[in-house]
């Protein structure tokens, strides 16, 4: 086996830009596959739903800071303020949640976005091509 290697004058010392020839001995080691293919796909899903998770948690989060934002102006403005406002100051949780989490659902389907279900849903789409009534 040989390897093919330019060598740059500033590293020889010399002023020569030829190739030279290397010889290696010994065979390349192709990298060892860690999973099967079909175990890589529910790898593969694992860490897209596990994104989404991560999603939905650090809005969980975020929404109840904002709660707890919310109700704390809220004890400041006037004395049963967390009470009077307890409605309001959720609202706000849960609009900062399912604001931050809304693009869970393009993950989720990001994940099961394969080419096999692609091509299932083909395959069944040409099988409703004659629809009765509409020609």
């Amino acid at each position: 086996m040989e390897h093919t290697v330019k060598v740059d004058a500033t590293h020889t010392g010399s002023a020569e830009h030829t190739p030279r020839t290397v010889h290696v001995s010994g065979t390349v080691h192709n990298r060892k596959r860690t999973s099967s293919r079909g175990s890589r796909r529910f790898n593969d899903i694992d860490r897209r739903v596990s994104k989404a998770v991560r999603r939905v948690t650090r809005a969980v989060d975020n929404g109840v800071d904002t709660y707890i934002e919310h109700r704390d102006k809220s004890a400041e403005t006037r004395r049963d303020g967390p009470l009077v406002d307890f409605v309001e100051n959720i609202s706000y949780g849960m609009s900062k949640t399912v604001s931050e989490a809304s693009p869970i659902l393009h993950d989720i389907a990001e994940a099961w976005n394969t080419r096999r279900l692609r091509r299932q849903i083909r395959r069944a789409a040409r099988s409703f091509t004659r629809i009765p009534f509409f020609g």
